[in-house]
């Protein structure tokens, strides 16, 4: 994966598709020098794998995060009355491409290698899925093609479904080609958790934005933030299926 062909022109995607109880507003709070939408929105761009847009579908943060991407030049699509897996489909119709990179955009440390070659993947073997396994949870994407998520959505989850674009296709993986590519074994810590769902989450990734040096892409890198951890074991610890932050005195 680290010599990678040329990615065909496609289309990354960026969710912010759900208020959070536990951390408001959480896509537009402060991350560096950027809002962690913009963190996501620069790793994707990074990814050269397609053009970013950003969709939501939700009723209340939706219309911020709508203005905000106006103010700052990021193309957005806000739509309420459409659930993501339609909206998704509409936006790649509209762009006329027929896969796509799919990112949360509560995932500020998504890598942009690993997304490239997702995306590249899924174009060169005509896969319906495909995804990086075992990165650290929130650095990874997947990839999807339109026609599949498509006839997943007929096949039996119902239009106007809550679930993710990519889960009304791995519902049905019996039916479609779903690849789970391998990681560099220097970027293989899925025990680690990277995404961002509430206060400690914020906390952690704060310290890394702060701690950890960009590289000459403007990024800072996947292996450096494991490195960084690794190197600071007090920072993150498993607590079950979720991460606690302890904040050392």
């Amino acid at each position: 994966m680290e010599d990678l062909n040329e990615v065909a022109p496609s289309l990354i995607v960026v969710t912010a598709n759900s208020s959070s109880v536990r951390l408001p507003g959480k896509y537009l709070l402060p991350l560096g020098d950027l809002t962690v939408l913009e963190q996501v929105v620069s790793r994707c761009s990074v990814a050269g794998a397609g053009d970013v847009v950003v969709v939501t579908d939700d009723p209340l943060e939706g219309p911020v995060v709508a203005a905000f991407c106006n103010d700052h030049d990021i193309h957005c699509v806000f739509r309420s009355g459409q659930s993501l897996p339609d909206l998704v489909i509409a936006v790649a119709q509209e762009h006329a491409t027929e896969t796509i990179g799919l990112v949360s955009c509560a995932d500020p440390l998504v890598d942009p290698k690993m997304l490239r070659a997702a995306v590249h993947y899924l174009q060169e073997s005509g896969m319906d899925y495909t995804t990086v396994a075992r990165l650290p949870v929130g650095t990874g994407a997947e990839a999807v093609r339109i026609a599949a998520l498509v006839s997943a959505l007929e096949l039996g989850v119902a239009r106007g479904s809550r679930r993710s674009p990519a889960a009304c296709i791995l519902a049905h993986e019996d039916v479609y080609d779903c690849a789970y590519l391998p990681p560099p074994p220097r970027l293989s810590y899925p025990e680690l958790s990277l995404r961002l769902r509430n206060e400690a989450d914020y906390w952690l990734l704060q310290q890394i934005f702060q701690d950890v040096p960009k590289a000459h892409d403007g990024v800072i890198p996947l292996d450096a933030v494991i490195g960084y951890l690794c190197d600071n074991p007090d920072l993150a610890l498993e607590t079950g299926e979720s991460y606690a932050v302890v904040r050392s005195n």
